[in-house]
């Protein structure tokens, strides 16, 4: 596997189609939804906050695709609410934003990644 560099420096795109996420922390698996995805990361929105700095393994389903593995790690997390995102931290709320980026991703996966993300059914 390859290490990624930064998802800031990626273009992020918006699924027109649901890009569905399982996340396994150990034995813990979280489902979520990407809400923004690039070649070195994605934002996932969940019902419950990813731990910060914690690395985990990503199976990311993409309508008509094979899915995909990658590593990633947390970089970040906010509530999302009607006059935009806050700081996670003593809030419920079932649309937690992750900002995931990928730590370890195989270069054939990657290219996959990159011919998904070419296609029509992303938004910039």
């Amino acid at each position: 596997m390859e290490a990624v560099k930064s998802s800031r420096r990626c273009k992020r795109l918006i699924p027109r189609i649901p890009v569905t996420i399982a996340i396994e922390e150990g034995p813990r698996r979280i489902y979520g939804v990407a809400k923004n995805i690039s070649e070195g990361g994605l934002c996932i929105v969940t019902n419950e906050e990813l731990k910060p700095e914690c690395t985990f393994h990503l199976k990311l389903s993409f309508h008509h695709h094979d899915v995909l593995e990658a590593t990633g790690r947390t970089v970040w997390n906010a509530v999302e609410s009607d006059s935009g995102p806050q700081t996670a931290t003593g809030y419920l709320s079932s649309n937690i934003l992750n900002g995931v980026e990928f730590s370890e991703i195989a270069p054939d996966v990657s290219q996959k990644l990159r011919d998904i993300l070419l296609a029509s059914g992303f938004a910039a």
